[in-house]
This record gives C-alpha cells, sequence and structure tokens, in this order.
C-alpha cells in the first residue's frame, strides 16, 4: 500500500533550487576552500582566503557565507572555520576526503541538467569534457574514496560467525 504525499508549493520550490546547494559545495571543493581555511590557522577572514586563492574578495564572501548557511563552516565574528567533523571529508589531506567523488559528481551535472533533451530524443547527450584526465582521475580516487569509507562497515557486517574483531 503507498501512501500518498501532500505537496506545498515550499516543498516544490525546496526540490528545484536543491542544487544551489551542491554546486556551492562543488565550487567550494574545486576552489579547495576547506583545505586553505585549515592550511595556516584555525580560522581566517574573507580577505584572507582571496588573497591564497587568488579570487574576487566579493564572491569569496558569497560562497563562504553560502557554506555558513549550509552548516559546512562556522563563522566566528569575521573569521570562517571548518568544523572538525567536516575536515575529515573536506579538507585534502585528510585520509577520509571525500574531495575527488565530489568533483566527479561535479562533472555530472551538466548531463542531468539536460535530462530533458535525452528524453526528448532518446538519445544520450553530448557532455562537456573537462578533461578527460582529470575525470578520470577524480572518478577513480572518489570510487577508492568511497570503497574506503564503507570498507570497515562492510567487514564488520559480514564477518563469519564465531570470529572475532581482532583477527
Amino acid at each position: 500500500m503507498t501512501t500518498e504525499t501532500t505537496w506545498s508549493a515550499t516543498a516544490i520550490l525546496e526540490m528545484a533550487t536543491g542544487y544551489w546547494q551542491s554546486c556551492a559545495l562543488h565550487a567550494a571543493v574545486n576552489l579547495d576552500i576547506f583545505t586553505v581555511l585549515t592550511h595556516e590557522c584555525e580560522c581566517q577572514t574573507t580577505k584572507e582566503v582571496a588573497l591564497l586563492l587568488e579570487c574576487d574578495e566579493r564572491g569569496v564572501a558569497s560562497l563562504l557565507n553560502a557554506l555558513v548557511a549550509m552548516k559546512l563552516l562556522n563563522k566566528k565574528g569575521e573569521c570562517f572555520l571548518v568544523p572538525k567533523d567536516a575536515r575529515r571529508f573536506l579538507v585534502s589531506s585528510s585520509s577520509e576526503y571525500l574531495g575527488k567523488i565530489i568533483m566527479h559528481y561535479h562533472h555530472l551535472v551538466g548531463g542531468w541538467a539536460q535530462l530533458d533533451q535525452a528524453v526528448r530524443t532518446g538519445k544520450p547527450i553530448n557532455m562537456r569534457s573537462h578533461g578527460d584526465e582529470q575525470e578520470r582521475e577524480n572518478y577513480q580516487l572518489g570510487m577508492f574514496n568511497l570503497a574506503m569509507t564503507i570498507a570497515p562497515q562492510t567487514c564488520r557486517a559480514n564477518r563469519p560467525s564465531g570470529t572475532s574483531s581482532s583477527s
């Protein structure tokens, strides 16, 4: 038995704009903002981040504040910090870094944006290339990162009965 969903204009509009958060995350990972924010000190200002990234200060401010709204960054006064639990996944020096798979997903956005064309014609769409080598690296390292993230849980869940976790 299926349950009928009650829709509201707000729920539909939230769905329609859901990609905004993905785009902000993709941009932050592509610019390596999370790593830059943890590089020299715990906390940096918009101006410092813009200088380090060689980016426009106003643009950096907009992105940093969007990341705060998404709870991917914290802000104390004029200073931005990466929360400790987010560092595990968003700082490139972490063994649990998910940046490569996030960039792989970024490369897929253009194709998804043309879904209506594929449905209309029944043919694959021509996707813009970000450079075969870069796309391949993001895919391969991204899949590796995903595997490393889920492997411990998979091993625990599939441990033969009668064995201990220290075996």
